[in-house]
């Protein structure tokens, strides 16, 4: 039994590093990784090739998040997705306990951990920390205190999303016509909870999340681009959110 974890990246090669590296650190359960990499230039494409452990798929075009991930789903596929931003800090064992968390009932479509920084429901309260040491410990901390706590939630954000290969033989792949602005994941949000299935949001796993680096990095704009997307997926889904309520513009 084996995860992957699909990474786009489009330049912040630093932050791939980080992210890269604390996967190798933190992960026990069997993974592999798989990027995507949106046409970057700054060497990511090269650091990557270099790297054993990581399969890489060049696209031509910027695919954008939703596009990538599709690019990346491997055949036949595992049991366990993990779609994730390459801006993560991963904390020990963050895989394993997100598994445990999927499995705990058949109607569970996605797990998410909870954040420093991201929207909707994944930033919970947690003390502060200046290094990978001083996250992990309070990582450990947040897991004992949380052990077994979950919440069912309207919609996770994709920036860290455990995915199980159930879900995507039922609900399919990401919609990449909504767009680079991240509707993406709301979207996929609402076709999981129409099909009878459960977003999660596990309190006891916490990773730490820089946010939104490819899009300041690379100078994209990103409330327009996010405007962009919310009229598709309002007109997609004709006014009716994840929420229950149109989502503003």
């Amino acid at each position: 039994m084996k995860a992957a974890i699909i990474m786009p990246t489009f330049n912040a090669l630093k932050y791939t590093k980080l992210c890269i590296d604390s996967i190798r650190l933190t992960t026990r359960f069997p993974y592999e990784i798989i990027i995507v990499d949106n046409g970057s230039t700054d060497g990511t494409r090269e650091w990557v090739e270099l790297q054993k452990d990581i399969k890489l798929i060049k696209t031509k075009t910027n695919l954008g998040y939703a596009g990538a991930c599709n690019v990346g789903m491997p055949t036949p596929l595992p049991e366990y997705i993990v779609f994730s931003n390459n801006d993560i800090i991963f904390t020990p064992n963050w895989l394993s306990h997100l598994i445990n968390t999927a499995e705990a009932h058949k109607n569970i479509g996605i797990v998410g951990p909870v954040t420093n920084k991201a929207a909707a429901y994944h930033v919970q309260s947690h003390r502060s920390y200046n290094n990978d040491l001083e996250l992990f410990k309070e990582s450990k901390r947040i897991y004992l205190e949380n052990k077994g706590r979950a919440l069912i939630v309207p919609a996770l954000v994709f920036f860290c999303t455990l995915v199980k290969r159930k879900t995507i033989e039922v609900i399919g792949f990401l919609d990449p016509s909504l767009g680079l602005g991240g509707c993406d994941d709301f979207d996929y949000s609402l076709r999981i909870n129409r099909f009878g299935l459960t977003c999660v949001l596990d309190l006891s796993v916490f990773v730490h999340h820089f946010c939104s680096r490819t899009f300041s990095l690379n100078d994209l704009d990103y409330k327009k681009l996010s405007l962009e997307s919310i009229d598709k997926f309002n007109k997609k889904w004709k006014g009716i959110s994840h929420l229950g309520v149109k989502l503003n513009t």
